[in-house]
């Protein structure tokens, strides 16, 4: 490398840390008084880390062992596996410090993984630095859903680079030790069996149509399943079992129109999925449908060194049309007779294809660009493909709400007085979300050993108490027993009957077992400033009392006019917080 592109790289390592360190500095500055994401993160993810780190059975196996504190017993298996990286790190970390160190290590291995690739496979001239440094630390910057996914996306860019080493014959032994690492730090269901799946294809292709025997690829393949099999053993030892029949199995859904499941492909196509965000913003779109339709156009060309290119533009861009239309059927009339027919279907969720459509979008605007870059000529169109890269980095960065929260909330810090930040934000931080201190004095109120009681939640998410040591019959899990399901249901019943949507909701998928009120619907983040007063709850106490509930952990009042079973006993808030608490006790 010469001088000029050593230049050229340190110039650009000392932009990309610094784009990263803005990234992360709320954190380390708010501490636990910075906005964390709450659907599918601080309501499940954080919370089932933290109870199987702190259980005293995170390596256990047996299908016999239960977590107490969730749903009567909940079975150890249901929750995080043992040998997975985010376990060990709430195994010795306190939650916040957990996450945010997972938070860190997956925005840097997405960057380090996407440069590789790129620099490897793609942009391999001086001219091109920007562009390898631009789209690596784009992707880097995603924001990648939850806590539980670990690597699932963001280390899609390091595995891809292992294979396509193991395909050229260039692998070195730290490959597959990359690879044992992605599979103990990534989860299977989200995104490993389809790697894995896409990664076979590959490899039949590879020795029937191109008639080559590539071992290292196919112990590639075989290191990646056997690290997901020890990594996910709770996992697998709980799917063979013939004890356990998961509530997932009832799983149905009355499913769309074919008019409405295109719309969703089409919808999916052009923005992603909250969980899976690609921020494909319509500049990466145009470029990449350029790329590809230039591709189809050039590809007889006698250029060999092109034709790789625009084939790999033509197979990305049509996986990315094939896996958006399959989003969208997924949820289909005519697909759902066909799930409800077959178990396996019902169980896994095979629309998560999805999950591989972030990596492939910026893999294939890399490519375009690449394949466009010496075509392009004029001055003013080179000029504005740069400032479009600047422009998406823009995009994505103002596109993370956590990023937004976070840097107002600094703002409002640092310039109380001034009237454009007077504003509140509805979003709750950590410290306020799991409010330890208002929840040690319920604790405290009570007086009783937690073991010795149990609670259920309205208007608050139940994780919360199950953080704060309580025992819950409600509970947000993936993956729990039917049978648990069905003594649940019959609490909540006379609610149920009153709202088909809830109703729906519940019996149609049921991984929220909550404490459903129709008055509040699907409530769950009611402040204390709230003025709701339930006028009627129907719940079927005596089964509640069965389960063994003795209290009532409410954000809104009850009347007591028409609640003859439930008495309020005390409401507890502090200045700071955000919750009021009225604890009740069942009679």
């Amino acid at each position: 490398m010469g001088s000029n592109n050593k230049s050229y790289y340190l110039f650009y390592c000392i932009v990309s840390v610094g784009i990263l360190f803005f990234y992360f500095l709320p954190y380390f500055y708010l501490g636990e008084n910075s906005f964390i994401t709450i659907h599918d993160n601080l309501d499940s993810d954080i919370v089932w880390f933290k109870t199987i780190a702190q259980s005293g059975k995170l390596f256990t196996f047996s299908n016999g062992t239960q977590i107490d504190n969730i749903m009567n017993g909940i079975p150890r298996n249901s929750l995080p596996p043992a040998f997975n990286f985010i376990s060990i790190l709430f195994y010795f970390l306190n939650p916040f410090t957990a996450y945010i160190v997972n938070n860190f290590l997956t925005h840097i291995v997405a960057f380090i993984g996407m440069f590789l690739l790129l620099k490897d496979f793609i942009f391999n001239k001086r001219e091109e630095i920007f562009f390898l440094f631009s789209i690596s630390i784009i992707f880097s910057l995603v924001p990648f859903y939850g806590t539980h996914p670990g690597l699932a996306i963001a280390g899609i860019p390091i595995v891809t680079w292992c294979f396509v080493h193991f395909y050229r014959y260039t692998h070195r032994n730290y490959h597959f030790a990359i690879l044992l690492f992605f599979s103990f730090y990534s989860s299977l269901i989200y995104s490993g069996i389809f790697i894995i799946i896409l990664l076979f294809a590959i490899f039949i292709y590879i020795t029937l149509f191109k008639k080559k025997n590539n071992w290292p690829f196919f112990f590639g393949i075989i290191f990646l399943v056997l690290g997901y099999i020890i990594s996910e053993l709770n996992l697998f030892i709980q799917f063979f079992s013939t004890d356990f029949i998961s509530h997932r199995t009832e799983w149905s859904a009355p499913g769309n129109s074919l008019f409405y499941s295109f719309k969703n492909s089409i919808s999916f196509f052009l923005n992603g999925q909250y969980h899976v965000p690609t921020i494909n913003t319509p500049l990466v779109t145009l470029i990449c449908s350029i790329g590809f339709f230039k591709s189809l156009r050039s590809l007889k060309e006698n250029n060999k060194y092109s034709k790789c290119f625009e084939t790999f533009v033509i197979i990305i861009f049509l996986l990315l049309v094939s896996i958006s239309l399959f989003y969208g059927l997924w949820e289909s009339k005519e697909f759902m007779k066909i799930r409800g027919k077959v178990s396996i279907l019902r169980v896994i969720n095979w629309s998560r294809f999805h999950w591989l459509t972030p990596f492939l979008w910026y893999m294939l605007f890399a490519l375009s660009i690449k394949m466009l870059l010496p075509k392009i000529k004029n001055l003013f169109i080179q000029t504005s493909l740069y400032i479009s890269i600047l422009l998406q980095l823009f995009i994505v960065l103002y596109n993370n709400n956590e990023l937004k929260d976070n840097y107002f909330k600094i703002a409002q810090n640092f310039y109380p007085r001034n009237p454009h930040l007077k504003k509140e934000t509805t979003a709750i931080n950590f410290k306020q979300f799991y409010d330890e201190k208002l929840f040690f004095e319920i604790k405290k109120y009570i007086g009783l050993p937690q073991s010795e009681y149990r609670v259920i939640s309205l208007g608050i998410y139940p994780e919360i108490s199950i953080y704060n040591g309580f025992y819950a019959l409600d509970s947000y899990q993936r993956n729990y027993c039917l049978g648990y399901k069905h003594s649940f249901r019959k609490i909540i019943c006379p609610e149920l009957n009153k709202s088909i949507e809830i109703k729906d909701y519940f019996d149609n998928w049921g991984s929220r077992c909550y404490a459903f009120s129709s008055e509040l619907n699907r409530k769950y983040t009611i402040s204390k400033n709230n003025s709701i007063i339930i006028k009627t709850l129907d719940f079927d106490f005596d089964a509640l009392k069965i389960l063994g509930d003795r209290f009532i952990i409410s954000t809104v009042l009850i009347d007591p006019t028409y609640n003859k079973r439930v008495m309020l006993r005390k409401s507890f808030e502090h200045r700071d917080s955000f919750w009021k608490i009225y604890l009740y006790e069942v009679l």
